[in-house]
């Protein structure tokens, strides 16, 4: 990895290796990328999908309190889309609500579990390149997507053709320069996740939506990721990482632990120029 995919620069530092793969972080605009191969998702298993069938309801809570009230207030007029929606809880949710649900995932058992777990019927299997269900969206969803993406551009383009001035992008990821990223990063579980490749603080963020015609209209702490403000956890982990620092990494603590989420999740709003 030779410049940053985000803003080509070539002041990068190699920061951590882990399990093999080299993590990189560029000194400009704070991006951290594994350099890793392509992940193609089409043939993940069953498992892998099931471990997110969990109570999402409090994330949903939130992305519809960010969101501006004529999104929320009649969901019947709503179109959403979720690109790489997995096996659907999202959209189940959502659907629950009122609001009218569509998705794209590349795994092809994904979409069974969808269809036959929650009755969702307008999931298209693939990856996203145009807009095939011929409709206008009022909200595009990528929630725990972008971390998995080895070259975002071409991803976003084609979502950016699909979007009107009233059409809202909304993004939840991790963030590397929270504090509990930055607190030890080898031990860091958002890095430790194989197919975690892609990392955006919200300077890389908001350059990479100016690169493509998008403008970052709101950016906030995501408080109800996988357990809410979790302070406790937090301060656990400050107490950990320091066992981490004043320890070798060859002690079965290192092994055994890692700092697990804990406040290191945004939720981002684009719009189109």
């Amino acid at each position: 990895m030779n410049n940053c995919y985000i803003c080509d620069s070539s002041n990068l530092v190699k920061f951590l290796n882990y399990r093999g793969e080299e993590l990189f972080s560029c000194k400009n605009c704070g991006y951290v990328a594994k350099d890793a191969n392509f992940i193609d998702y089409k043939d993940f298993n069953e498992n892998y999908f099931e471990n997110f069938n969990v109570d999402r309801s409090r994330e949903i809570d939130e992305l519809l309190k960010s969101l501006p009230k004529n999104y929320t207030s009649v969901p019947s007029q709503i179109k959403i889309l979720e690109i790489g929606c997995g096996s659907g809880v999202l959209l189940d949710n959502l659907q629950k609500r009122g609001f009218k649900v569509y998705g794209y995932e590349p795994s092809k058992i994904a979409c069974e579990m969808a269809n036959q777990k929650f009755g969702l019927i307008n999931i298209q299997n693939g990856y996203f390149e145009k807009n095939d269900f011929n409709m206008h969206f009022n909200i595009i969803i990528l929630y725990d997507v972008i971390e998995h993406l080895y070259k975002p551009f071409e991803l976003f383009q084609n979502i950016r053709k699909i979007m009107n001035e009233d059409t809202l992008l909304v993004i939840k990821s991790g963030n590397p320069n929270s504090i509990n990223a930055r607190l030890y990063p080898p031990n860091w579980q958002y890095y430790e996740i194989k197919e975690h490749i892609s990392f955006f603080s919200k300077k890389a963020l908001n350059l990479f939506a100016d690169e493509i015609g998008l403008q970052l209209f709101d950016y906030h702490k995501f408080k109800h990721a996988y357990g809410g403000i979790n302070f406790l956890q937090l301060m656990k982990n400050i107490v950990k990482s320091v066992v981490f620092r004043i320890s070798p990494q060859t002690t079965s603590f290192h092994k055994k632990h890692n700092n697990l989420l804990a406040n290191d999740h945004f939720i981002a709003i684009l719009k189109k120029n």
